[in-house]
């Protein structure tokens, strides 16, 4: 049990990481592909396109943070609850 959950622990960064740049990426992919689309307004668009993927990052990253905070305090309650039984 410990073993998997330092392993756990571990892997979650890396998960992170990889899941914020793919989604980055695709926001840019989309901008481009908009873009070459000839949109009447392109500066306009690709400004406010730009700003609301980056507050949803943000918003996503605070989002994942919490839950994983969430999660790891209730894990850390059940090994208490668990060494409490023993």
């Amino acid at each position: 049990y410990v073993f998997l959950y330092k392993n756990r622990k571990t892997n979650f960064v890396p998960t992170f990481m990889i899941t914020k740049i793919l989604k980055f990426l695709v926001y840019i992919f989309v901008l481009v592909i908009l873009l070459l689309l000839n949109v009447e307004t392109n500066v306009k668009f690709a400004v406010s396109y730009v700003i609301i993927s980056f507050l949803f990052i943000i918003f996503d990253t605070i989002t994942i943070n919490q839950l994983s905070r969430k999660q790891v305090e209730e894990e850390k309650q059940l090994k208490n609850k668990d060494k409490n039984e023993e």
